[in-house]
């Protein structure tokens, strides 16, 4: 049974996904603005996201508390934002937040708000004692998000393949935000 719990802010539901969002995850992933900065432009195509989808909901059915996933939708209408995760970090035992919205959904705050929840999440739910997040040095957009969150930049380091900025946040300074 997959673990990912209901969340819910001010204007996005955030809910564990299921196969039949497929064509929403299609949809985000075949956008080439989108994934300039995961592919370099270069859209999914139906066959690469199936594999996608089937490798994440395989990782939330094991049940692992640590590894979550969550489809966002707006709340006054049920459109479909984006999605969330907190996982782990490419060859690392740390635990990074993450998310990809629709372009017409972003700068809109919704990143914020949305990572704003699961770090709440993490750190009083889950008991985690730090979060890291990474990102292109050229993703102004993310970076943005990262540190409104309250993370700090502690170095560049390869993740993904790819040379990233990467920031962390503790559970006592997040408490501090508060």
């Amino acid at each position: 049974m997959p673990n990912s719990p209901n969340l819910v802010t001010e204007r996005l539901r955030l809910r564990c996904p299921v196969q039949a969002d497929f064509e929403l995850f299609y949809q985000l992933h075949s956008d080439p603005e989108v994934m300039r900065y995961i592919t370099n432009g270069v859209p999914h195509d139906r066959e690469t996201v199936q594999g996608y989808v089937g490798t994440l909901l395989g990782k939330l059915a094991t049940g692992n508390p640590l590894y979550n996933w969550w489809m966002a939708e707006r709340q006054a209408d049920g459109a479909f934002v984006g999605w969330f995760i907190l996982k782990d970090l490419d060859n690392t035992e740390e635990l990074e937040i993450g998310y990809r919205l629709m372009t017409q959904h972003w700068g809109q705050g919704y990143a914020t708000e949305g990572s704003r929840a699961i770090l709440n999440y993490a750190f009083n739910h889950l008991q985690l004692e730090r979060i890291v997040a990474v990102a292109l040095p050229e993703n102004k957009g993310s970076r943005r998000v990262i540190e409104k969150l309250g993370m700090s930049y502690r170095k560049e380091a390869r993740f993904y393949g790819k040379s990233c900025v990467y920031y962390d946040l503790t559970k006592k300074a997040y408490e501090n935000l508060q």
